[in-house]
């Protein structure tokens, strides 16, 4: 069980190495069984000894570590080498483990994990702006300690291994923290009880703890009420007028008889004869 405790605290903390800096976690490996100091490696991988082996690892960590300190070429590295932090992660969280096959599937599973959680708190912690050239480059020099220090802290005494893998274990906590507080910030923003006025065609309801609109004067409610009675699309009556003054139509002008044509209009009372008594 003990044995078991230990071996659990490689496989994560050489995982969470592996998943920051890949080349520079087998490199480490590599250099320390074939000095050996720490733990023996697994037979079946005895090939991260040979000396090509850590020549080549050797090569390929200095140039992850330069590239890693230019700004936006770290995040487009990061990118490109992300399966092949998953495959270190596994491949050293298995080479500490000698259990048969039991034990080497649980150090590629674990350690695969470790690796993909070290390499996305990284990928997500690094700044994409920063105010100063030197952020860059000392984050990454933080990061190559932090590399260096637990392989070989862990190859060294395997209980360092749970201490190596809880930074980015705390962090990971940290950002799904902040995460959760940002929305449910932008969800208190909004308040779904208040429809906007557009939509309502009228003005927007009083919030919560609000005062309320102001209540309208008698002549604007009868003004209103009387707009509600006619239904919407009908004009509304105009009020009846009152008796308008008789008009007598003006006498019509008699009209001209043609050239050489007597007229034939009213016949003239006769003056000569008398009205009847």
């Amino acid at each position: 069980m003990i044995g078991w405790v230990f071996g659990l605290a490689r496989i994560l903390g050489l995982g969470a190495a592996a998943g920051t800096r890949p080349w520079l976690t087998l490199a480490l490996v590599g250099v320390m069984s074939r000095l050996g100091w720490g733990v023996p490696l697994n037979s079946a991988f005895d090939w991260l000894g040979n000396r090509w082996v850590l020549l080549v690892l050797a090569v390929l960590a200095v140039l992850e570590a330069a590239f890693d300190k230019i700004p936006r070429v770290d995040r487009l590295q990061d990118r490109m080498v992300f399966p092949l932090r998953l495959a270190a992660g596994a491949v050293v969280g298995a080479a500490t483990i000698d259990a048969g096959w039991p034990g080497l599937l649980v150090g590629l599973a674990g350690g695969g994990f470790a690796a993909w959680l070290a390499e996305h708190v990284k990928h997500v912690r690094r700044p994409r702006a920063t105010r100063s050239e030197a952020t860059i480059p000392l984050l990454s020099l933080i990061e190559d300690l932090y590399v260096l220090l637990g392989t070989v802290g862990t190859l060294a005494w395997s209980p360092l291994g749970y201490a190596v893998v809880a930074w980015p274990a705390a962090l990971w906590v940290e950002m799904r923290r902040r995460r959760k507080a940002k929305y449910a910030a932008l969800r208190r923003r909004r308040d779904p009880r208040e429809p906007p006025a557009a939509a309502t065609g009228g003005p927007p309801a009083a919030a919560a703890g609000g005062a309320p609109p102001p209540a309208a004067g008698p002549e604007v409610s009868q003004a209103s009420s009387a707009a509600q009675s006619v239904p919407y699309g009908v004009a509304p009556e105009a009020p009846p007028a009152g008796p308008s003054p008789a008009v007598s139509p003006p006498d019509a002008a008699p009209r001209a008889a043609p050239y050489g044509v007597e007229s034939r209009g009213a016949a003239s009372p006769d003056p000569g004869r008398e009205a009847p008594r």
